[in-house]
């Protein structure tokens, strides 16, 4: 996870998925930003436009 505080960039990495979601939420929080970005679950199922 990174975030950009007044141009200062850190970098959290998490081995924990629910770990990092609560982070997130925190940083959300203590910098004042509105709501949840959205986000693609990178495991999850792919993708697809064709109907099975």
């Amino acid at each position: 996870m990174r975030v950009v505080d007044g141009g200062r960039l850190t970098q959290q990495m998490f081995d924990i998925h629910e770990q990092a979601e609560s982070f997130a939420e925190e940083e959300r929080l203590r910098l004042g930003l509105p709501g949840e970005p959205p986000a693609e679950e990178p495991w999850g199922p792919p993708q697809s436009g064709q109907a099975g």
